[in-house]
């Protein structure tokens, strides 16, 4: 399967995001990619949670109708990084899966939610504004079974071991991880996915600074399911496509077996001691 990530900046002002997303759109159709994955909050990206809210769309909204329309008529499997919706008196923020012919095939909802102060300032509440998901999402795209994520849940390996576990060969990782954030762990924790799992990572980021200051890492990437890289943005838009053979993860997977031995611990209180 060949897939190309999208990123850039977006901004809080849909018409603004679209215009930025519309022509990497097209330059991605040059590869003839099988799917386009976008990064988190794809078409708004606030620091305000009440324009955030106020923003929140629906299903069947024009913006959503756009991005079907553009997966029908191009042919393409969409993989939507997120968007911020208003689900059944509800915020999430949620990913979609547009299929070629233009149908939502699937929902994921962001399951961990980034409330984190940083030694920076920084401080981001994502629970005061979404309502978290609660159900992970496994699709098949291609001839790939493919495990889907947003930003800080990969900062939960269980997450991606359940996937691998039920059969995925590619993970996705949209993102819009801050600056400060990205470069201490981004790209150590996606490699880590990767390796522990025998997959493929893919991760489309959000990049640069938007007009309200919020700074974004970038540096889309796939890994291999060895933990080689296939190919990394930097700091700027653009456009990254890989081909993804799931080969390459049988090979792993036989090599280093850890899907057929992995099992639960748990620790017992009682059993521990103190030196």
């Amino acid at each position: 399967m060949r897939i190309s990530c999208l990123q850039y900046t977006a901004e809080a002002d849909l018409e603004v995001s679209q215009s930025r997303l519309e022509p990497l759109l097209f330059e991605a159709l040059e590869a003839s990619p099988d799917c386009i994955l976008l990064p988190e909050c794809a078409l708004f990206l606030s620091n305000s949670q009440a324009r955030s809210r106020a923003a929140a769309l629906t299903m069947t909204s024009e913006p959503v109708h756009w991005l079907m329309n553009f997966a029908r008529s191009q042919g393409v499997v969409l993989v939507v990084g997120s968007l911020i919706m208003h689900i059944d008196g509800q915020i999430k923020n949620r990913q979609l899966v547009i299929d070629a012919t233009g149908q939502i095939v699937g929902v994921y909802d962001k399951m961990h939610l980034f409330d984190v102060t940083l030694e920076t300032g920084e401080r981001y509440q994502e629970s005061a504004l979404f309502t978290p998901g609660s159900r992970p999402l496994l699709s098949t795209v291609g001839d790939l079974s493919v495990g889907h994520s947003i930003c800080f849940d990969l900062r939960f390996p269980a997450l991606y071991r359940a996937y691998a576990e039920a059969g995925a060969d590619c993970l996705l990782v949209p993102a819009a991880f801050t600056r400060t954030t990205g470069e201490a762990h981004w790209l150590t924790l996606l490699r880590a996915r990767a390796i522990e799992n025998g997959a493929f990572v893919v991760a489309a980021a959000q990049c640069g600074e938007t007009q309200e200051g919020r700074q974004t890492f970038g540096h889309s990437v796939v890994f291999g399911p060895w933990g080689e890289c296939l190919g990394q943005l930097q700091d700027e838009p653009g456009v990254l496509t890989v081909d993804l053979d799931r080969a390459a993860v049988r090979r792993a997977r036989r090599q280093i077996p850890v899907l057929e031995v992995s099992q639960s611990i748990t620790i017992d209180p009682d059993q521990q001691s103190t030196a």
